[in-house]
């Protein structure tokens, strides 16, 4: 006889105005308790935008908790069929203990995506620097067999088709490639969230069990020689996950519908 772990859904609905620090709250104030799940609604561009930026600013504050040194957050999104016409989905926030990515070695030949050149370059690693960085040298060929293929980054613009996103997550994800989206302004992070959320419906018409999560973090642009020119980027890092099971219904179990601050 199996046995199926259930959940409380706590149901959060996102709007144009909402805060990402009080949606947030909202998200860590519910996974504290280990039998629930948070789940946020979210209708149109600037509402899903207004989410991602939530589970950003969730799972940072989730990473500095002195009682969670393990655990990330991540992500699932589901575009509803009947409500695409309004570009609603839901968004699932869940605990999960990320794998450890295996240290850069002396010698290991890495393959890393220039932005220069707008190619994978492969480097030899021949120094290990105290501040994270690594010394290459760049080998014009090397073993296809002995590369070791660093994450790629994906820019989607606010013009980019989530079709086209999503079929380009699928081909990266389905031969286990680590790759990273990489959105500026609501419309692309609209985009994205489109894209990973049809890649998704794609990847189980192959592996019933499968989907994609995603992990939204923040980072800054610098525009030019002026440092007061900086653009707010949401990168997140996707992962296929064979072994997370879809919620198929997530009505019904839950506590009552909380609606979010508007600013003031």
């Amino acid at each position: 006889m199996h046995k199926y772990k259930t959940y409380l859904h706590f149901f959060v609905q996102v709007l144009d105005s909402s805060r990402p620090s009080s949606v947030s709250y909202d998200i860590i104030k519910s996974l504290h308790d280990p039998h629930r799940r948070a789940i946020l609604h979210a209708r149109g561009i600037q509402a899903i935008n207004q989410a991602v930026k939530s589970i950003a600013v969730a799972r940072r504050e989730w990473g500095e908790s002195k009682e969670q040194t393990e655990n990330e957050l991540a992500s699932y999104v589901r575009m509803h069929p009947s409500e695409e016409l309004t570009w609603a989905c839901t968004l699932e926030v869940v605990p999960f203990t990320p794998q450890p990515e295996p240290p850069l070695q002396l010698g290991e030949i890495i393959e890393y995506n220039s932005s220069t050149h707008g190619v994978w370059i492969p480097g030899e690693v021949m120094n290990l620097n105290e501040d994270g960085t690594v010394d290459l040298n760049i080998r014009e060929q090397a073993d296809p067999s002995r590369i070791r293929r660093l994450i790629e980054e994906l820019r989607v613009a606010r013009t980019s088709e989530p079709d086209l996103v999503a079929k380009t997550i699928l081909n990266k994800l389905k031969h286990g490639q680590p790759l990273m989206l990489a959105a500026i302004g609501a419309s692309s992070v609209h985009a994205a969230v489109l894209g990973i959320a049809l890649g998704s419906l794609y990847l189980q018409e192959e592996y019933e069990m499968a989907d994609i999560s995603f992990r939204p973090e923040f980072s800054t642009v610098e525009l030019g020689s002026n440092a007061s020119n900086k653009l707010v980027t949401l990168r997140l890092l996707l992962a296929a996950d064979n072994l997370h099971k879809p919620n198929s219904d997530v009505s019904g179990d839950g506590d009552t519908t909380v609606s979010t601050a508007e600013d003031e």
